[in-house]
């Protein structure tokens, strides 16, 4: 849910200097208030550049400064008079331009009422032309007005209302492809099998050509939400549905790129599910899988359109492959920037209702904005505990050094790299697309590309790779696939001082996440898991706060929080914290779990200085698998001098859910045989005996093991063994 300031000052100012007069005649800047995807931000209208869209082009036009708001209204509405679709053009206020920060005012605002009211009043008040309700959010509605700019002054009005709690336009913004392109030479596919091409480390892969003995995709629908998809490639073409298409960009059913600016999608189509055994190019992870084009990043989507390309045929498509998100490294600092409260309702929707309730499994690529100190955990797309973060490794297991690391983090696969080599994989087919004439290192056939690279190339191969899990056994659920790629991946560099195994046996390194996929290993664990049972959640705020943070002091601010049910299991957990400090890049971010298992959740980095921890929500997977019950330590640190802050509300959550186990009792003459059987993979238990119910005598402590069985033997004493009582208890 979204939430907004009811009263919101609209700033009009002139720049006047005395001492340089020319300064008198400035465009008079005009501001608006908007509560757009959870930060509340004052945007300016540009007043020297339009947005033009039409069929099969987009993009920023240059004009001369206007003389004010009204003047660059006038402008755009004699454009779209004249039947060009021109849009106003909104930058945060006091910040420089760039393409991350850019936001195009589209007809539509986003309305929230109280419960009971009726919108009919609102819609004449402000003379929408229509008022549709919003299935994923309670008393909400998308409301479309007409001409431009209007969807910013009638926010305005409708605030004053009192049956309105919030109305925020509907801004578009691009993207952000994750990708690094013009990487070294490398020789083909071997992500797939590392024979050891180029100095790479042999077997360095994901461990895929044995799977295929048995499992290849078949069955499994795969959606490519990206910049389009060349269907007509032949080496897309026998996987590719038309029926389960769509294009959000254009509004219409053929997800076919425009050849000028889109090749990203074709190239991580490719990865997923090229088409294999067929003589022709190249073969994807999951190559009898079917492709689903969702075209949805190609121009500015508002969060209305990320919400449904997220929702769009998922009672069907099992896997949505996201190889985008917020933006990289911007010139000017880390920034924060979260999904849209409607774009995290159909995330969370996905995974509740998607595959007839087992969960639409949604792979993101982690970011390639390592070498700026990025962390996944400051991107609210790809830290969604709805998501499978993915990371990259080079050829020789090492961390890619664009990869973001995180505690959110499930694993990585082998993608390209500056001085290694990149992925092949499908391209657009002729001269266009990435491998164009005069593309240095390519190959000779321009229907391909070697030079695929970033995280944007790891996302892919994962997604393949989950479908191979759901052809082999289609009723696990979105949770299980995740504990099985942490439990089954392979730890790379397993020296490395930062590798932590919590209480249940997984082990997790901020770089690698759970390890390089392991196809063959996944596999063979799904095939005999237990499944994990219904979701649940606990949460609790922190008291006591707000609280100075101690400026450059590594004891910082700690809050603990109790958990008395011994019964929950962990899955995620959240911290989402609220801070007032100069520099959010000076803090660091912790949680602890009663066990001692640390999740750094924020690290000392460069911050871009406008932003703060205001309601952000941190992720982790550190803790999966974890006994809930006992003390929780949560850490804020300021790593940095001279800046201070206060540490203002924290509030915790535990996903997971409480197993339910069972304990069988067999008897020979010599022995006692136990069986123990629970979803509580990794779990310990005590098991204990008695006679009367009142004194136990412990027998031994057991773990459970991947198929979520466990058993033990005792010594029979006697005769007696027949009448005694048994348990198990789990123990940390």
């Amino acid at each position: 849910m979204f939430r907004t300031v009811r009263t919101l000052a609209l700033l009009c100012t002139w720049g006047v200097l005395l001492a340089a007069p020319s300064l008198l005649a400035a465009p008079a800047e005009r501001t608006f208030a908007i509560h757009e995807r959870g930060l509340q931000t004052l945007w300016a209208v540009a007043l020297d550049e339009i947005y033009l869209e039409g069929p099969g082009s987009f993009g920023l036009e240059k004009l001369p400064a206007k003389p004010d708001f009204a003047g660059i209204l006038a402008h755009v509405e004699q454009l779209n008079a004249a039947g060009r679709s021109a849009r106003l053009v909104l930058y945060p206020r006091g910040s420089e331009r760039a393409e991350f920060n850019r936001r195009f005012v589209t007809d539509d605002l986003l309305v929230q009422f109280a419960p009971g009211a009726n919108p009919s009043a609102a819609v004449r008040f402000v003379g929408a032309r229509e008022a549709r309700p919003v299935k994923l959010l309670p008393n909400t509605f998308l409301f479309r007005v007409s001409g431009p700019g209007q969807a910013l002054l009638a926010a305005e009005q409708l605030r004053s209302l009192p049956e309105v709690l919030a109305a925020e336009p509907q801004l578009a913004r691009q993207a952000d492809k994750k990708l690094l392109p013009n990487d070294p030479f490398f020789s083909r596919q071997w992500h797939l099998q590392n024979t050891g091409q180029n100095s790479g480390t042999v077997g360095l892969d994901v461990r895929v050509t044995n799977v295929w003995d048995r499992y290849r995709g078949a069955g499994v629908v795969i959606g490519i939400v990206d910049d389009g998809l060349a269907r007509t490639h032949p080496d897309l073409a026998p996987n590719y549905s038309a029926a389960l298409s769509r294009d959000f960009n254009d509004g219409d059913a053929d997800p076919s790129p425009n050849v000028a600016t889109d090749f990203h999608g074709t190239a991580v189509a490719g990865l997923v599910a090229a088409r294999g055994d067929n003589a022709v190019g190249v073969v994807g992870v999951a190559y009898e899988a079917t492709l689903a084009g969702l075209r949805l990043v190609a121009r500015p989507a508002t969060d209305e359109l990320e919400a449904e390309g997220i929702l769009h045929s998922n009672d069907v498509i099992q896997v949505k492959n996201n190889s985008w998100g917020a933006p990289d490294c911007p010139a000017f600092g880390s920034v924060l920037e979260r999904a849209g409260p409607l774009l995290q309702a159909a995330l969370a929707e996905g995974t509740a209702t998607g595959r007839q309730g087992r969960g639409t499994i949604y792979v993101w690529a982690a970011g390639n904005g390592a070498g700026c100190f990025e962390d996944i955990n400051y991107d609210g797309y790809a830290n969604s505990i709805y998501v499978l973060p993915i990371g990259a490794v080079t050829d020789q297991g090492l961390h890619a050094p664009y990869s973001e690391s995180s505690a959110c983090l499930v694993g990585c696969v082998p993608s390209g790299s500056p001085g290694r080599q990149g992925l092949t994989t499908t391209d657009l087919v002729g001269n266009d697309g990435f491998n164009r004439p005069g593309a240095s290192g390519e190959l000779s056939d321009r229907n391909y590309t070697q030079l695929f690279a970033g995280t944007s190339a790891a996302a892919p191969v994962a997604s393949g790779l989950v479908a191979l899990l759901l052809q082999a056994r289609p009723e696990l659920n979105w949770r299980d696939v995740k504990e099985i790629l942490l439990r089954s991946s392979t730890r790379l560099q397993p020296a490395d001082v930062i590798w932590r195994t919590n209480s249940a046996g997984i082990a997790h390194h901020y770089q690698f996440g759970g390890g390089l996929l392991n196809a063959e290993k996944a596999v063979q664990l799904a095939t005999h898991w237990p499944g994990l049972g219904p979701p649940q959640q606990w949460s609790a705020a922190a008291a006591g706060l707000p609280l100075g943070i101690p400026d450059e002091d590594p004891s910082g601010v700690t809050r603990t929080l109790l958990v008395t049910n011994a019964g929950f299991r962990v899955e995620h957990i959240t911290l989402t914290l609220t801070t007032h400090h100069p520099n959010w890049g000076d803090l660091a971010v912790s949680v602890v779990s009663p066990s001692g298992m640390e999740s750094r959740l924020a690290w000392l980095h460069p911050g871009n200085p406008t932003y703060d921890y205001r309601g952000w929500t941190f992720s982790s997977v550190r803790h999966w698998g974890e006994n809930a019950q006992g003390t929780w330590t949560v850490r804020v640190t300021d790593e940095a001098a001279e800046d201070v802050g206060t540490l203002d509300a924290l509030e915790l959550t535990l996903y997971g859910s409480s197993p339910k186990a069972r304990l069988d009792v067999a008897f020979t003459p010599q022995a006692v045989e136990l069986r123990l059987r629970t979803p509580n993979v990794g779990g310990r238990y005590a098991v204990e005996s008695s006679d009367d119910l009142q004194v136990w005598e412990r027998l031994g402590v057991t773990t459970i093991g991947e198929n979520g069985e466990a058993t033990m033997t005792a010594p029979a004493a006697g005769p007696s063994a027949l009448t005694r009582f048994y348990r198990a208890q789990w123990v940390r």
